[in-house]
């Protein structure tokens, strides 16, 4: 059960990541974006690299993650980690893709730890 509900964070981040943040201000070129070209390992590196993240990294800490067979990869951070919302952890993280073909994309994201021990995207 817990891992169906990090996978729908995990989805929620990508979703906010690329195509969020083009629906809500109606820029539809923003729609081809790296996660766009991610297969299915791409996403399992991204969303296993975003977890150990979350759950285990310090402020200002950095992860990569890359998929040598299909070029495509990136960098996260978490730039801030505080306390928020009924004292539950909050977190900022700074997710920069890129895919084989040269797109780029950077959003960081503000996320609080659930009393169940998973992630939410806060505003969403």
């Amino acid at each position: 059960m817990k891992l169906g509900k990090a996978a729908m964070l995990l989805g929620a981040l990508s979703a906010a990541c690329w195509i969020g943040t083009a629906a809500a201000q109606n820029l539809g070129f923003m729609y081809d974006s790296p996660a766009t070209y991610f297969n299915a390992e791409d996403r399992k590196l991204f969303e296993e690299a975003v977890r150990t993240l979350l759950d285990k990294g310090r402020s200002g800490e950095q992860k990569k993650w890359k998929n040598a067979a299909s070029g495509n990869g990136g960098e996260l951070t978490v730039t801030d980690s505080k306390r928020k919302l009924e004292g539950r952890a909050c977190r900022h993280l700074k997710i920069a893709n890129y895919a084989y073909n040269g797109l780029k994309n950077t959003s960081t994201l503000e996320v609080c730890r659930k009393p169940d021990g998973t992630w939410a995207i806060v505003g969403t």
